[in-house]
């Protein structure tokens, strides 16, 4: 963390370490994670949905361009700022390689419903692993749940490797031609972050602008802390 300055990920102010703990200071981020959002609207405008991933894009994308797989891909790690931006977090379980290689991680880890197919087949994750995540989170904020879910997780495990992909009719064709290319079962199928930003869904977005934070993001409104009033997240 130490080496990443990125606007969409989440900044190491300082650490230091006693001979018990590690003590780790982080940039604040107020309102929250994008699970709490999830549970408060269940699924989001695909307007909005599309400008939070197309920031988590290009913070992922800045972690494959410096050799590092995040992994752990799922809302709870997308904090949002005051402004509305988001900062992804929890390093925890990310695997560092050299700058500018690829990497490919053999351990199995992370959370079971955004495990990508290859994780549960123990054949080991690439970059490509992360895009699938990118491509479940998407889908939760459309849809509402993850893709394949199920409360049990032996059925979970069977549906991601085999069950079909279920994509409302609601979605617009952009959205759904997206969400397959990055759910894609074969990794070697699924397109690179620098694709990613070209599909006909993210015509709208204007890379350079985003990446400088120029855009403002879409507003969510949110119920405020004591639950009595409603704020609005610009």
């Amino acid at each position: 963390m130490k080496t990443l300055d990125h606007p969409y990920l989440l900044k190491l102010i300082y650490a230091f370490q006693t001979p018990s703990h590690l003590y780790m200071a982080l940039e604040y981020c107020e309102n929250g994670d994008l699970s709490q959002i999830l549970d408060e609207h269940s699924l989001l405008e695909e307007r909005i949905a599309k400008f939070l991933v197309a920031e988590l894009i290009l913070g992922i994308r800045c972690l494959h361009k410096k050799g590092i797989l995040f992994r752990d891909l799922k809302p709870e790690n997308i904090l949002l700022d005051a402004d509305g931006h988001i900062r992804l977090a929890d390093f925890g379980l990310a695997k560092q390689g050299k700058e500018g290689q690829d990497v490919k991680a053999q351990s199995f880890c992370g959370s079971p419903a955004y495990l990508a197919p290859e994780m549960l087949k123990k054949e080991g994750v690439t970059k490509a692993g992360d895009v699938y995540q990118v491509g479940v989170v998407l889908y939760e904020m459309l849809v509402g749940i993850p893709p394949y879910y199920n409360d049990n997780i032996k059925i979970l495990y069977q549906n991601i490797e085999k069950g079909k992909l279920k994509i409302p009719k609601y979605l617009s064709p952009e959205a759904k031609k997206c969400l397959l290319k990055m759910l894609n079962r074969n990794p070697s199928k699924r397109p690179r972050l620098d694709q990613l930003m070209k599909e006909p869904f993210f015509a709208d977005i204007d890379w350079a602008k985003l990446e400088s934070k120029q855009l403002e993001p879409p507003m969510i409104v949110r119920r405020s802390r004591n639950n009595a009033d409603e704020e609005a997240l610009a």
